[in-house]
């Protein structure tokens, strides 16, 4: 009896800690930025669009800070739809090709005047727009619908109240510095090698 209470909570614990998948690099070298991003599911349960910017601020890779993602380009469009549906194939209880995640643009301070919350301009945008029906054509500016859905149809985006029913959001993290990058230990203790070699070779002329 107790053994199985103890393996039901050790399920629940799990079950309630969010699933991220591993951070993916869009490489310069395939025509991206060189930002990582990473999908966060909230297992089983929604979280609001502030809760998860919250989230996506607090977290760090490579020594940098995560922000909600941003989506600039119909490039980064397309590969973040790789990384969204790499992710939801490998999840349980996800159906379908994509899953609804939030994205970090909002205009709850201007109707209408959709921003990214790190700053980069709003320039790009993939709204389903196919008239009307259901889903209704994006964004619609139903009031409190203020926060950016990715995925809302398709590849296409919908605009949605705070507590919105979703349960993922994407973290986007910029590339480090060069200066950031750790040197392996070996490496100085190379250069100081090399550098009493030098010496001592130096030396050596002078004295012969």
């Amino acid at each position: 009896m107790k053994k199985s209470m103890i393996a039901g909570a050790i399920l629940a614990l799990g079950l309630a800690a969010p699933a991220v998948a591993a951070p993916v690099q869009w490489k310069a070298a395939d025509g991206g930025n060189d930002h990582w991003y990473e999908v966060v599911w909230n297992v089983g349960q929604s979280i609001a669009w502030t809760s998860a910017n919250a989230a996506a601020t607090s977290s760090t890779l490579n020594g940098m800070s995560g922000y909600l993602a941003t989506v600039t380009s119909a490039a980064e469009q397309l590969f973040l739809n790789a990384v969204n549906a790499a992710f939801t194939a490998s999840s349980p209880f996800h159906g379908g090709t994509y899953t609804t995640a939030w994205l970090g643009a909002t205009d709850r301070d201007s109707e209408g005047n959709w921003v990214w919350q790190n700053g980069e301009s709003f320039t790009y945008s993939n709204w389903y727009a196919e008239g009307w029906g259901w889903p209704v054509e994006q964004p619609n500016g139903w009031i409190f619908q203020n926060y950016l859905a990715g995925w809302e149809t398709g590849d296409k985006w919908g605009d949605r109240a705070n507590n919105g029913g979703l349960q993922k959001y994407v973290v986007e993290y910029d590339a480090p510095p060069v200066s950031n990058v750790p040197v392996p230990a070996s490496l100085p203790l190379a250069a100081a090698g090399f550098g009493i070699f030098g010496l001592i070779a130096r030396r050596r002329r002078k004295a012969a």
